[in-house]
């Protein structure tokens, strides 16, 4: 029996030295070669870090790969430093998410296909505020707490004298909900989407704010530097084309969508 406990032990010290070998990667085949594998950023029920085979942009990608017959392999990853590793350290074929925050050096060696738009508003939370005069002037939340993205571009909240809170959209609610943000800048969808899913009896005291407050755009950035990069880009670009010629890239967001979030989508633009 000892010749096979010691071999099982020299399997499993290699096994795990390969794995380490791999970096912080999150991945569902850890021990298999990924095909075309693209890391993308959480964004829920969008890019959702839950899975990798659910959100709205997570069925648009797959379609317009599945157009053009080409296999790929999302990875989905909770932070934008994470992203950001795999991209310049790796140098990873591509990542997708919203709000990339790309460098200018990073934007130069990419191509960026934008893939979703989303209108986004600010909320606040009853009772704390009963109402705030927000008619698309900052001034309106002039010395109160905004809850934003993480490495969202905070300077022109803080020209305006708004304090800033940087956490994960469940942190920001959850601090909406106990008076420790005044507001929470959110795509639409992916706030009555979160609202609806882990804070039903509290959502009836979360209020949009009009006008809007702007677009939030999900793309996917292929990597130039990578060998298939640009091959690559070409037929996703040609693939989406594709699916929103022949109306499945509308029919995504019909079945992804309740009634009410239907209206939270901008058109893509062929």
């Amino acid at each position: 029996m000892k010749p096979f406990f010691y071999s099982l032990g020299v399997a499993l010290i290699c096994l795990s030295t390969t794995a380490q070998a791999t970096g912080p990667r999150v991945t569902a085949s850890l021990f298999e070669p990924p095909v075309n594998e693209i890391f993308t950023l959480d964004f829920p029920q969008v890019l959702s870090i839950e899975s990798a085979d659910t959100g709205v942009a997570t069925a648009i990608i797959k379609a317009a790969f599945k157009a053009e017959n080409v296999e790929n392999t999302l990875t989905p990853l909770p932070l934008q430093t994470m992203l950001s590793y795999y991209l310049n350290e790796e140098n990873a074929l591509a990542i997708a998410g919203h709000d990339l925050n790309l460098t200018t050096a990073e934007a130069k060696n990419v191509i960026l296909v934008p893939v979703l738009r989303l209108k986004e508003s600010y909320f606040y939370a009853r009772p704390k505020h009963e109402t705030l005069a927000w008619k698309g002037d900052l001034d309106a939340f002039k010395g109160l707490t905004l809850g934003v993205h993480k490495k969202e571009a905070a300077a022109i909240y803080q020209k305006a004298n708004i304090n800033i809170v940087e956490d994960r959209l469940d942190a920001r609610i959850s601090g909406l909900i106990a008076g420790k943000i005044d507001v929470v800048r959110e795509a639409d969808f992916t706030m009555i989407q979160m609202l609806k899913k882990n804070f039903a009896t509290q959502q009836k005291d979360i209020i949009r704010l009009e006008p809007s407050a702007g677009e939030a755009v999900v793309s996917v950035a292929f990597n130039k530097k990578n060998p298939k990069g640009v091959a690559l880009a070409k037929q996703f670009q040609q693939g989406l084309a594709k699916i929103i010629a022949s109306g499945e890239y509308n029919d995504i967001l019909q079945k992804q969508a309740d009634e009410e979030s239907k209206n939270y989508f901008v058109p893509l633009k062929k």
